[in-house]
């Protein structure tokens, strides 16, 4: 049986070959008795050398295969050639194939012989380094088609021969990535929406006109969340609470929060409305994720307003901000940059600071005031500083 799989791979339509071309010298003999003896001949001769050197080749890949089976024991050569998964076995330092199952080659398409053809040519995006590297699994999925597969596999020395032998076990993992991607896009995320300059507003129009705004603003909100499926409260005269899944906020990444430039153009006065976002994403729960939120509306206020915050479990991320900053906004600035920058800290393992390249008094001083922040929240806290380049050598040999 494994001598015919074996034929089977090095001669791919060899037999189709030889037999139409006796059969177009045949005719040929009819035609000019000459010409085709000697074609014949020259078939023959050809049929014979060849089967002579498809023999010898046959008889140095089984003796190969039986030596890496025979130095990997029993049991997994019987897990090799009775494989329930796609197989391939290569030499490790050139990636050449040695030998694949028939499931091989149904994931990949490839119905010419593979053997001594690179893996790589045969899927281009596989990467082997983990296997020269003595892993057992790969952490990279792979994609071919539409299907996902995980990489599994072992190395093996053969007795008598030069380089590693590596076995690799593609194993179809694409239902659970999916259920995964599924699960992932399901998550929940808070959103809180808040007003920049309520007051500001109140203040510059008339009550008719600052009334008027306010439900138009109210309509617009609720018609972007209703049209997005976003489950939206106000539940202050100020700030909205929205509800919506993980992929909704890719969408609102992609679309840059088109709502945040929907806004400034309702109202065209002294002062522009603007929104801040806050947005508290991969928390425990929804009051956890209510709180990323409503740090993350702090750090906007601190930054000018106008603008989208992302809090996640590690830091921030911002989009927007493109508004002159409102006075009223700055005199809170310092406690709202601290109380953010605190819980920062809460949230985190060691605290690396740095200051600038060509560190200078300035920088080394607000650094160092970090880390005293930091240590008294009961974090390991740290300067990173080239004391090759510094300006503050005196202050750096005093911490």
């Amino acid at each position: 049986m494994k001598n015919k799989r074996i034929t089977r791979l090095l001669e791919p339509g060899m037999r189709a070959y030889f037999i139409v071309s006796m059969i177009f010298f045949i005719v040929v003999l009819k035609v000019n008795f000459y010409v085709g003896t000697a074609g014949l001949l020259l078939l023959a001769a050809q049929y014979l050398i060849y089967r002579n050197a498809a023999a010898k080749r046959r008889k140095e890949i089984l003796a190969l295969i039986d030596s890496v089976a025979s130095s990997i024991g029993e049991a997994t050569t019987n897990s090799v050639s009775m494989s329930p998964f796609p197989t391939v076995i290569i030499r490790v330092e050139t990636g050449e194939v040695i030998w694949c199952n028939d499931l091989f080659h149904t994931i990949t398409g490839e119905r010419r012989h593979t053997f001594e053809i690179k893996l790589s040519d045969i899927i281009h995006d596989i990467d082997i380094r983990w296997l020269m590297e003595g892993r057992s699994f790969s952490h990279n999925d792979l994609t071919i088609g539409d299907r996902i597969y995980s990489l599994y596999g072992n190395t093996a020395t053969v007795e008598g021969r030069s380089g590693v032998f590596g076995t690799i076990y593609f194993i179809d993992v694409t239902e659970q990535r999916q259920l995964k991607t599924r699960y992932e896009e399901s998550r929940p995320v808070v959103v809180v929406v808040l007003i920049d300059n309520y007051e500001e507003l109140s203040k510059t129009s008339s009550s008719n006109d600052t009334s008027k705004l306010l439900i138009d603003l109210d309509d617009a909100i609720s018609k972007w969340a209703a049209e997005s499926g976003y489950l939206l409260r106000k539940y202050d005269r100020d700030r909205y609470l929205l509800l919506m899944e993980k992929k909704d906020l890719k969408k609102l990444i992609k679309e840059q929060f088109s709502i945040l430039e929907q806004t400034k153009s309702m109202f065209e006065g002294p002062i522009p409305l603007t929104l801040s976002i806050g947005i508290g994403v991969d928390g425990e729960n929804f009051a956890e994720n209510f709180r990323y939120a409503q740090l993350a509306i702090d750090m906007a206020l601190s930054r000018g307003g106008d603008q989208a915050v992302i809090k996640n479990r590690l830091n921030f991320e911002f989009y927007g901000g493109q508004t002159q900053e409102i006075q009223k906004r700055t005199k809170v600035k310092s406690r709202v940059m601290a109380n953010a920058l605190s819980q920062l800290i809460k949230d985190s393992g060691d605290v690396m600071v740095m200051s600038h390249k060509m560190s200078d008094l300035d920088s080394i001083g607000s650094a160092a005031g970090i880390v005293c922040a930091a240590r008294k929240l009961g974090k390991k806290a740290y300067i990173v500083v080239d004391r090759a380049s510094t300006a503050a050598g005196q202050l750096l040999k005093r911490l």
